[in-house]
């Protein structure tokens, strides 16, 4: 009987602090094959151009996990930019649940930097079938 009850307890406590809906790990995304498909008729981001032979330096994140339209390491990101910084690569997990809004907010949020960004989509970005959402913000 303790053992039910320490289980039912990791439970409530996992499924209070995830992503609503409530997310135990075995949530569905979409189909890879249907994403690859998709993704290649969407817009490419115009690629960085670097003169050759010059120094050039790039700012890569992950895990911003934006969720309810909130995220304060991207706040500190702004200060964080140096001149020589040429793009800003980003290794998914942009959003915490895909929510439309969230992906939004950060792109809103990289806008403000003024540095062309590419994104890498992650596990969270699609979760509850928020594919749709990724394409639509970010595309390519």
């Amino acid at each position: 009987m303790k053992t039910v009850q320490v289980v039912l307890l990791v439970f409530l406590v996992f499924s209070a602090t995830s992503c609503a809906p409530v997310d135990i790990g075995l949530v569905t995304s979409s189909d890879v094959d249907n994403r690859s498909t998709e993704s290649e008729v969407l817009t490419q981001k115009n690629d960085v151009t670097i003169t050759t032979g010059s120094n050039f330096s790039f700012i890569v994140i992950s895990d911003t996990h934006v969720y309810q339209k909130t995220n304060r390491n991207l706040e500190a990101l702004k200060g964080k930019i140096v001149p020589e910084d040429n793009f800003i690569l980003v290794c998914g997990d942009i959003t915490q649940c895909g929510n439309l809004e969230d992906f939004q907010a950060f792109c809103n949020k990289l806008d403000q930097i003024h540095l062309p960004y590419y994104t890498a989509i992650g596990n969270h970005d699609l979760y509850f079938k928020n594919w749709p959402n990724y394409k639509q913000i970010l595309g390519k």
